[in-house]
């Protein structure tokens, strides 16, 4: 277990970078942003520092009542020492995470050290009440969330994101314009284009803490728009090559 919880970010950064390189030569391959999340998952969860299970505040704050238990059922011929210490522990890695007031974080991590002071097993909460704020919390969102409705979105992953140490809100959105000419239903459709690089552009000078990054895919045209650390959109060609994009992403997750 890494001994520095910014350690999880350098992983998590080089696993997402990786993932959205995938998705650039597979943009299709995810239905909605639960396919996205699905994506991270499956790279994050070979990594034993993210799913090793973690021991909680609940059989120390309980445990007289664990005491008794104990002793009964080895009365009963039944030892349950080990199945009580491993029924309160928690990984680090989680999704759908419970911010209050019916919010949840798509995708998140959890230190440890918070994890070991967890006195709530079911809500993850501390003796005072409280969730554990999570070292990284990651949002996603796609066109199915709606291009005119991207800035609430973008809103909301900003409030949900808040006190996490390291914050990302991810948008993988895809066009379906079949070329560069302005055919019927183009217009509108490069409108709304619009309206989210803008809500990109606001939120991103707004919420400085939060690594955004925005993809806009042109799949007829093999090409790709990312919102860059410098707070500008740029065009890639990745028709041949979806390395071309990997620098920019890398100027967003401060990857060397």
């Amino acid at each position: 277990m890494p001994d520095n919880p910014h350690r999880f970010a350098a992983l998590v950064e080089s696993e997402l970078l990786a993932f959205l390189l995938e998705t650039a030569r597979f943009p299709l391959s995810h239905f909605s942003e639960k396919g996205l999340q699905l994506g991270l998952l499956a790279r994050l969860t070979t990594h034993d520092e993210l799913m090793t299970p973690v021991p909680t505040n609940v059989t120390q704050k309980y445990s007289s009542y664990f005491d008794n238990i104990r002793e009964e059922e080895q009365s009963n011929g039944r030892d349950l020492s080990q199945c009580l210490d491993n029924s309160y522990r928690i990984r680090p890695l989680q999704l759908e995470y419970g911010r209050g007031g019916s919010r949840r974080i798509d995708l998140c991590v959890l230190d440890p050290a918070d994890i070991q002071q967890i006195s709530k097993e079911l809500s993850f909460k501390t003796r005072d009440g409280q969730y554990v704020v999570p070292v990284i919390g990651v949002e996603f969102g796609t066109e199915k969330t709606g291009w005119n409705e991207m800035a609430k979105h973008l809103s909301k992953d900003a409030e949900k994101l808040d006190q996490c140490r390291h914050r990302y809100s991810i948008s993988v959105m895809r066009s379906d314009n079949k070329g560069r000419r302005s055919l019927k239903g183009h217009k509108r459709k490069d409108e709304t284009i619009d309206k989210f690089r803008r809500a990109i552009e606001e939120h991103a000078r707004q919420f400085t803490r939060v690594k955004w990054i925005g993809l806009i895919f042109h799949l007829a045209l093999g090409e790709v728009e990312c919102f860059t650390s410098s707070g500008s959109w740029q065009r890639y060609d990745i028709s041949n090559d979806v390395d071309s994009l990997a620098d920019p992403l890398r100027g967003i997750l401060d990857l060397a």
